[in-house]
């Protein structure tokens, strides 16, 4: 079966306890995604319409599981939004627990720019060991920030827009060579 969601869970899983055990001299994990987006979006409403299924409720949990075990990866975590990135609902929730997020800005070639979206995801599906949410705890559990947020589902985030909405740490440009902070 290529049920994807299940399959990034076993992977990513065997991933982070290989490192952790096999490569203790790696201290910097960089996590990248590829894909379309949209299908991100769709598989993510299938996994909220199916969700009292037994295999979506396993594959829900497994995914769970293995994001709190990034979230308590003692090692330095950064994810890279580039172009053809994937960073939407699910696999936002990879950059969310990264410690640093970079997202590539195209300002002359909007287009070809990255985008994060936001889906139910993000707002309470893979809770952290601590009981919140990745977004409440990068917002120290700001209401009015995370009800601003919860507005923004699904709609493509361009950097400027991440940056602005503390969604990311840092947006590089490839027109001016010029780099922007939160």
């Amino acid at each position: 079966m290529k049920w994807w969601p299940l399959q990034l869970a076993r992977e990513l899983d065997d991933a982070i306890l290989n490192l952790r055990t096999n490569e203790l001299e790696i201290g910097t994990w960089v996590i990248k995604t590829r894909g379309d987006a949209q299908l991100v979006m769709q598989a993510d409403a299938t996994l909220e319409k199916h969700k009292d299924h037994w295999l979506v409720r396993e594959t829900l949990g497994a995914l769970r599981r293995t994001l709190a075990r990034l979230d308590v990866t003692s090692r330095s975590l950064i994810a890279l939004v580039d172009e053809g990135s994937a960073f939407a609902g699910t696999l936002y929730e990879l950059a969310l627990a990264c410690d640093r997020i970079y997202m590539l800005d195209l300002p002359d070639a909007p287009d070809a720019a990255p985008a994060l979206r936001l889906n139910a995801a993000n707002f309470g599906r893979y809770p952290e060991v601590n009981g919140l949410t990745r977004l409440q705890t990068r917002f120290n559990e700001d209401a009015q920030t995370i009800a601003q947020l919860q507005g923004l589902q699904d709609s493509p985030l361009r950097a400027d827009q991440a940056l602005g909405l503390g969604l990311v740490t840092l947006t590089p440009t490839t027109s001016t060579g010029t780099t922007r902070s939160a």
